[in-house]
């Protein structure tokens, strides 16, 4: 017994010994007392929607299992795959893993797979996007696990990465419109804004032109 039926028990025994007591005074509380069960269940009740919302918005996203047996049967020379998820007209980097290993992908998503080559371009890029069903397995395989999640994905940014770029070691004698010419989406490898450069250009900000090639070479 919680502490006010405790007092509203007191409250009444004390009453039922006074023949004085008010009758109109004993009405209300008892009226009261015959409340509170019904605040009791309409409490229980919202705080049952609260937690069977909380748990809506806190479950995890459906997801999916993908291998790369394929990939690894047509590209012998890949060493790792890239998982590139797409929203809207960009191509985003969900991760890049191990051709034996297997992915946890986001399930009714937009798949794209692409195989890397050891100098980190794509050697070949999948026709087809997949979209696989919540707790589907495709073409398993004995490797490790690797969990790819959307809110990782990674996209490059033409204006904040790929630009300067081209600016510090192009733009001096180049066009832009001529360099974004010859640019071949998904394809860094056969791209000679990528292979021809004959500035010093780093070997990180080739990556980065490569790597934004291979990912469709979008512009806003």
């Amino acid at each position: 017994m919680e502490r006010e039926d405790f007092a509203l028990d007191g409250l009444l025994r004390e009453l039922a010994r006074s023949p004085e007591a008010d009758d109109a005074f004993v009405r209300r509380v008892l009226s009261r007392a015959a409340r509170r069960p019904w605040r009791r269940a309409l409490s229980l009740i919202a705080a049952m929607g609260f937690f069977a919302a909380l748990g809506f918005y806190l479950s995890p996203p459906p997801t999916a299992r993908l291998g790369f047996t394929r990939q690894a049967c047509l590209v012998p020379d890949a060493k790792t795959v890239r998982v590139i998820s797409r929203e809207g007209d960009r191509h985003l980097l969900l991760g890049e893993v191990s051709v034996d290993a297997q992915a946890r992908v986001p399930a009714g998503s937009p798949i794209l797979l692409q195989a890397v080559g050891a100098d980190g371009m794509a050697i070949w890029t999948d026709r087809d996007e997949i979209r696989l069903r919540p707790r589907e397995v495709r073409s398993p395989s004995l490797g490790a696990i690797v969990t790819l999640e959307k809110k990782s994905a990674r996209a490059v940014s033409y204006g904040r990465e790929v630009k300067p770029i081209l600016d510090r070691y192009c733009a001096g004698c180049h066009a832009e419109s001529d360099l974004l010419a010859t640019a071949k989406p998904f394809d860094a490898r056969r791209s000679a804004l990528v292979t021809e450069n004959h500035g010093l250009v780093p070997t990180a900000d080739r990556r980065q032109l490569a790597l934004w090639v291979d990912l469709g070479a979008t512009r806003p």
